[in-house]
């Protein structure tokens, strides 16, 4: 009975969808300063409540070489107080909520404020961002509680196999270093280097504001000049890196974990934001594999064969080439049959396997997700801004429709050009005392 509902509310709720728009490009207005900052409002009038997002082109991705983790240690600094409150402090103090992430491309700044305080938490935000002081004992702290976020990140198997599959799918771009950066290259940075990076990627022309909530765009727009307005344009100067070329074989990473259980990770380079059509199927086949009741990966490998205890499919669209990770965790004793498995379906969904019922509900499942993963002004901040940093945030608007028009076969073409298991990076955490690595036994061919 429940999953009969559960069927019937995703049918109800793709209904509803067909009908109206998870986010409404009608309802959003833009606008470029002079110095090339870009402002993004999408007005809704309901509720009394702004989302705010600032959104800087700076990731992990940017970091020099042997520095990764810079990025990271920024944002960690935007929020902390140089002998006056910090900036978490200070809009919690309006009764708000705020957030900052580090991804790979870029960095954001999220809050959510009520309509009345949102000049004031935007101007204690822009000041923060664009002003920020940086003195060299407040990064010594800082960087201390990293090294602990690190230390704790090293103590987790799930984490460590994350960290595993980057590290031996990539060999020359730097979406292969750790967001956060590990200890050696932490502490390798200095304030000098933080003071460059901050003043080469912080500026007007490298950012994109999101307002989505209560607030008149035109009010936005003046206050974001008055914010904004002065600060002067500078060019980055930063080289795109070289692209990473597709692996020619199976590229097989076993290490050891205090843990009690084997990991096994599969991944597969994957297209950049610049396909757009291969990126919606690829996020179709993600969720065949692994959303819903009757996904893939749970109903077979967890519940039918018995052959894992969890699993998961992981794929997150990037600016450039990023990865479709398929992992699961199971019994030492099943890691040869679940490798089998994982490659024997892998193959299938490029031999035309997926029938079109399978299709139809994946479509279901992905308008569902979309729309709950949108459901707060927070939400449609991040996700107008995600998309405004690795390509256009227009993308969120077709987005939903790109992938209704994904046919079986373009569905099948996508799947074998990227997801062939004879070309994938494999990264094998085993239940032992950490020591050194260990070569693997071979992976089943077809």
């Amino acid at each position: 009975m429940l999953r009969r509902l559960n069927a019937c509310l995703i049918a109800l709720l793709a209904l509803s969808l067909a009908s109206a728009r998870v986010l409404n490009p009608a309802s959003v207005t833009e606008q470029t300063l002079p110095n090339g900052l870009q402002v993004i409002v999408k007005h809704e009038p309901d509720w009394g409540l702004v989302a705010v997002g600032l959104h800087i082109r700076c990731g992990s991705v940017h970091d020099p070489e042997g520095k990764a983790g810079l990025a990271h240690l920024i944002e960690h600094l935007l929020f902390e107080a140089e002998g006056e409150m910090g900036l978490g402090l200070a809009v919690e103090s309006l009764g708000g909520y705020i957030n900052a992430e580090t991804l790979r491309d870029f960095t954001s700044i999220n809050l959510l404020v009520a309509s009345t305080q949102f000049e004031r938490a935007l101007g204690l935000t822009a000041g923060r961002v664009t002003g920020m002081a940086i003195a060299p004992d407040v990064i010594a702290r800082e960087k201390q509680v990293i090294l602990r976020e690190i230390a704790d990140r090293a103590g987790d198997a799930a984490q460590q196999a994350t960290d595993a599959v980057w590290e031996t799918a990539f060999r020359k771009h730097p979406y292969r270093w750790s967001i956060g950066g590990t200890e050696a290259t932490l502490k390798a940075i200095t304030p000098e280097d933080v003071q460059a990076h901050y003043r080469r990627f912080y500026v007007p022309n490298n950012i994109a504001l999101v307002v989505v909530g209560d607030v008149d765009p035109e009010v936005v727009f003046k206050l974001a000049d008055q914010l904004f307005g002065s600060l002067p344009r500078r060019e980055v100067d930063w080289r795109e890196p070289a692209s990473e070329p597709l692996p020619d074989e199976i590229r097989t990473e076993v290490r050891r974990s205090e843990g009690a259980a084997t990991i096994v990770a599969m991944a597969f380079q994957a297209p950049g934001i610049s396909e757009p059509r291969a990126v919606c199927a690829l996020d179709l086949l993600y969720t065949l594999l692994g959303e819903g009741e009757e996904a893939w990966l749970s109903k077979t490998l967890v519940r039918e064969k018995q052959l894992a205890f969890g699993a998961t499919c992981d794929f997150l669209t990037q600016r450039y080439p990023g990865l479709f990770v398929i992992s699961a965790v199971c019994a030492p004793q099943q890691e040869v049959n679940l490798r089998q498995a994982l490659a024997d379906r892998v193959r299938e969904l490029g031999a035309g396997q997926v029938s079109q019922e399978e299709l139809d509900r994946a479509k279901k499942l992905l308008y569902t997700s979309f729309a709950f993963t949108n459901e707060t002004f927070v939400d449609q901040v991040g996700t107008i801004g995600f998309y405004a940093m690795i390509d256009s945030y227009r993308f969120a608007f077709d987005y939903l429709d790109i992938c209704d028009s994904i046919t079986l076969e373009e569905l099948q073409t996508v799947a074998q050009r990227y997801l062939n298991p004879d070309r994938c990076s494999v990264v094998i955490l085993r239940p032992r005392p950490q020591g050194q690595r260990e070569a693997s036994l071979p992976w089943p061919s077809g």
